[in-house]
């Protein structure tokens, strides 16, 4: 790996408690942009919204602000998002989150 070239990436995740456990509802990657004194740039590389695979028991709106309605009528999968992922994430970039 160029380390030279590394990027550095955030990704949050939005969770919600389903019949397994918590699941991805929602995943949001940026990007650094430039970071030069205190003037700080990103770009965002995707917010999703995400379907989980299984029976949502709780969407823990309180801290995800997901709600029934805001995934009614999502069908992108976490199996979607891990592609997108690894089509803007290289080996040498650097993910916090």
């Amino acid at each position: 790996p160029n380390f030279s070239k590394a990027q550095i990436f955030a990704l949050d995740c939005e969770m919600v408690l389903t019949s397994k456990g918590h699941e991805v509802a929602r995943a949001t990657l940026i990007r650094l942009v430039s970071a030069e004194n205190d003037d700080i740039s990103y770009e965002v590389e995707f917010d999703i919204l995400v379907a989980p695979e299984r029976k949502i028991v709780d969407y823990l709106t309180q801290y995800s602000g997901i709600t029934a309605k805001t995934l009614a009528d999502v069908s992108t999968r976490i199996e979607d998002v891990q592609v997108l992922i690894l089509s803007i994430v290289h080996c040498e970039d650097i993910v916090v989150g």
